[in-house]
């Protein structure tokens, strides 16, 4: 019984962890850097992951990024607009050929009914799998979350899914 309840809420277990050690860094260490330009120090790339003009849906928000070791994949939610039900969450990855043709990988399916995902956050798990978690429902104060992995960064499982609302 305490593994399955483990298990259906490990993803908000993982998060509440990542907090806890961000936590840990003390005031002084924590100064915003100075902005860089392109050329300069961390500044690496700019660019855009599909064409404006074959956009896969009309809108998009809340994008995430990881570097897995396959390289970069981003993330986000997109389609008609924020809250509607067609509204899932999708993926790029960065080739040697540039960034892959995006794929909607999750939908906010529950029981025959489609609901909007929202916020995925991409997190990459030390010498692991790459794990996606977002929130499913019709607005911030009925959505749950949800958490998918994947071992390739190209195909994504469902690990869990809660069967109370995660707030």
């Amino acid at each position: 019984m305490i593994s399955m309840i483990v298990t259906q809420h490990i993803g908000t277990y993982c998060l509440l962890w990542m907090m806890l050690l961000s936590c840990t860094q003390q005031p002084e260490q924590m100064k915003v850097p100075e902005p860089v330009l392109p050329g300069e120090r961390g500044y690496v790339t700019g660019e855009l992951i599909y064409a404006l003009d074959e956009k896969p849906t009309p809108q998009c928000h809340a994008s995430t990024i990881a570097e897995t070791p396959e390289g970069l994949v981003a993330g986000w939610f997109g389609g008609t607009h924020e809250k509607h039900p067609d509204v899932g969450i999708w993926i790029s990855r960065q080739t040697d050929d540039g960034w892959t043709d995006p794929v909607e990988v999750a939908r906010g399916m529950r029981n025959d009914t489609l609901y909007p995902c929202w916020n995925p956050v991409l997190f990459q798990v030390k010498e692991g799998p790459l794990l996606l978690f977002y929130k499913v429902g019709p607005d911030p104060r009925h959505w749950w979350g949800e958490m998918m992995v994947s071992g390739d960064a190209v195909s994504y499982t469902h690990l869990t899914l809660p069967t109370k609302r995660i707030v």
